[in-house]
């Protein structure tokens, strides 16, 4: 399997100096944040994202969702399935 390419640079705008993150080549929209960890010895550098996607997709059947700062999560539409999951009381 071919490992991606990922670029983490600055870059100049009107609105003033901005981080971007790329991966081969394509820009992440919604980035909020990000931590780039790496322990001591030969250990694997981990890159963590914090986007506001608030449309995505998944077809893996466990999924733990994380979600601060933008309410909660009312409802997942899984794929295959007629009937969203609601999670909130209407």
């Amino acid at each position: 399997m071919k490992a991606s390419k990922i670029e983490i640079r600055q870059c100049e705008r009107k609105e003033g100096i901005f981080t971007e993150i790329l991966i081969d080549g394509h820009e992440l929209n919604g980035v909020r944040s990000f931590s780039l960890r790496q322990g001591v010895g030969n250990s694997i550098p981990v890159l963590t994202i914090d986007l506001n996607a608030l449309n995505f997709s998944t077809d893996i059947q466990m999924l733990r969702l994380v979600q601060d700062g933008m309410g909660e999560i009312e409802s997942i539409k899984f794929k295959n399935s007629e009937i969203p999951v609601r999670f909130s009381e209407e």
